[in-house]
């Protein structure tokens, strides 16, 4: 039997009211997060014009949808959703000769992992991009959990599966 890990996913709170949606405010990023945001070091502003990269790099899977672009106009990058947005998660371990990538990083040894991520996006700051490894470690549950995951692995050899649990009920 394997061991599971289950992640339960957190609704939004919201109050929907003809269309409207009210979302609580957000809480405050963490350091060094709000520094890179608003800050007006060198390092701060090649961040906020590369954040796109660094979101993609640090993101545990890809975006998958079916999409109807005969709405957009040039210049226009509006698209439709058609039925549901879903995430691609792919497998926790690479296919042999493949690079890691998305959630993939996460349950290497940090050093790998950066490594990764620099090798799957050229052109980012590398010290930037430890901090913001180094902060999704300490305080995001998702990485928090890929990490106990890897702890596990690291003993005995034992058969591992994850779960992400949503109920579709609770969401509009």
């Amino acid at each position: 039997m394997p061991h599971q890990v289950r992640v339960p996913i957190r609704n939004l709170h919201y109050v929907a009211c003809k269309g409207k949606v009210t979302l609580p405010p957000l809480a405050p990023p963490p350091e060094p997060l709000k520094r890179l945001l608003i800050g007006k070091e060198m390092d701060a502003k090649d961040f906020r014009q590369h954040i796109r990269s660094y979101n993609s790099v640090l993101a545990f899977t890809s975006m998958g949808a079916n999409l109807d672009t005969s709405v957009a106009q040039a210049g226009n990058y509006t698209y439709r959703l058609c039925n549901e947005l879903y995430h691609r998660m792919g497998s926790l371990l690479p296919q042999s000769g493949e690079v890691r990538k998305f959630a993939q990083l996460y349950i290497s040894d940090p050093h790998a992992e950066l490594d990764g991520r620099m090798g799957n996006f050229g052109g980012l700051n590398k010290d930037t991009m430890q901090m913001l490894q180094t902060m999704l470690h300490a305080c995001n549950p998702y990485a928090i959990i890929y990490q106990t995951a890897v702890e596990w692995l690291q003993g005995e050899a034992i058969e591992l599966s994850l779960h992400l649990v949503n109920d579709r009920r609770t969401n509009l």
